[in-house]
Formats: C-alpha cells, sequence, structure tokens
C-alpha cells in the first residue's frame, strides 16, 4: 500500500517529481499506484533515475523518466 502522503499527493496531482534510486522501489512504486488506480497521475511527474536499470520498468510502463549521468545523488 502506498503512504498516506504519496497516495494524497498522487490523486491531489500536488507531486512534481519523484527520484528513484533503485529498479526494485521503482518496480514497488509502479504496482502499488496502479493497484490503486493511480497509474495515470505517474505521468505528468518527472521521473528522476540514478541509472539506465532504474528507469526501465519505467520505460516499460510508458514514462519518460531522466537518468543522471552518474549513478549517485548529486547527479
Amino acid at each position: 500500500r502506498l503512504p498516506d502522503a504519496a497516495r494524497d499527493g498522487l490523486s491531489g496531482h500536488t507531486i512534481d517529481t519523484i527520484v528513484h534510486f533503485s529498479r526494485r522501489t521503482a518496480t514497488l512504486m509502479l504496482a502499488l499506484a496502479e493497484g490503486e488506480g493511480l497509474g495515470p497521475s505517474l505521468r505528468p511527474i518527472g521521473h528522476l533515475c540514478l541509472s539506465d536499470d532504474v528507469a526501465a520498468p519505467l520505460r516499460e510502463a510508458g514514462l519518460a523518466p531522466l537518468v543522471a549521468v552518474r549513478p549517485d545523488e548529486d547527479a
């Protein structure tokens, strides 16, 4: 289940960017959002990823994530 703040932010369209640190958490976020009927709310959000591997499930879901030039938070 999504945390209340995440669910409220997605349903209220108040989240503008999500930073994804791992493929596992990106995949989990997609599954939880879809499970709660909030998948479409992920489309207008910016998705920032630490690597192409992290971005892969987002791309497979039809999203257009941005990937850091280096796999660290500063990039």
